[in-house]
């Protein structure tokens, strides 16, 4: 199970207040279940088995508080070769793993179209990442941690901004993969300067996860640049509210 917190702004939805008590409950379990693309299995012994929501329920009382929270759309439920799952829209993770851990839905079959459009560009941005990206992160570990010393000397401040980043795993992901996007992708590809220059520019402004969903969105584009400094300015900056803590 992927590690995260629950966004405290769930509880002001009014999508989740629309539907009973147990099924609250089973909605903050999923949630915890859920892998990074907000997938979940619902087979029901693996629901018994993990969940307390679900616990002695039979197999059509767990279908109806499911249908509950689809109704309202807290989740969205789909089949593949016989097997329930569900996709948590509007979840708010951070994606950190290169594919789902469950299998998709079919995107062009007639009752799951329009309904799954953010997990499609989703799954195919990640397929994208775990292609083309996954050779380089072995060649960049010695650069990871911090920009190389040809970048302007940071300040007190920055250099403790720069720090405390270097000690997340996130900040190493941001560093080795933006880069290599930038010297890559585009019509224009960048150097190595300019693109660590460009990348730190933007770490100024937007938090690291947010500047790496960006350059993942970004794989494939002819002007990279451009394209995560559109995906950016829809996103909060440092120290503003998160949208992701919009559930409705």
């Amino acid at each position: 199970m992927p590690a995260r917190y629950v966004r405290e702004k769930m509880l002001d939805s009014r999508r989740y207040h629309k539907v009973g008590l147990i099924e609250r409950l089973a909605f903050v379990e999923l949630v915890l279940l859920a892998d990074d693309f907000g997938l979940v299995q619902l087979d029901p012994t693996f629901l018994s088995r993990r969940t307390t929501a679900f616990v002695g329920l039979s197999s059509e009382a767990m279908a109806g508080k499911i249908d509950a929270m689809e109704k309202v759309d807290l989740i969205r439920t789909y089949v593949v070769q016989d097997e329930a799952f569900a996709w948590i829209p509007r979840n708010g993770f951070f994606r950190r793993a290169k594919r789902p851990s469950h299998p998709l839905p079919n995107f062009e079959a007639p009752h799951y179209r329009d309904r799954f459009n953010e997990l499609k560009k989703l799954a195919g941005n990640c397929n994208a990442d775990a292609v083309q990206m996954q050779r380089t992160r072995i060649a960049h570990a010695m650069h990871m941690q911090t920009p190389p010393s040809s970048t302007p000397t940071p300040t007190t401040t920055t250099r403790g901004q720069e720090s405390d980043l270097s000690n997340q795993p996130i900040s190493a992901e941001v560093w080795s993969f933006g880069v290599e996007l930038f010297k890559r992708d585009g019509k224009k590809p960048l150097e190595d300067d300019a693109a660590r220059s460009f990348l730190g520019s933007l770490l100024k402004t937007w938090t690291a996860e947010a500047v790496l969903d960006a350059c993942r969105a970004a794989v494939g584009t002819d002007d990279p640049k451009a394209y995560v400094r559109a995906v950016l300015r829809k996103k909060p900056k440092i120290g503003e509210t998160d949208l992701a803590d919009h559930w409705d």
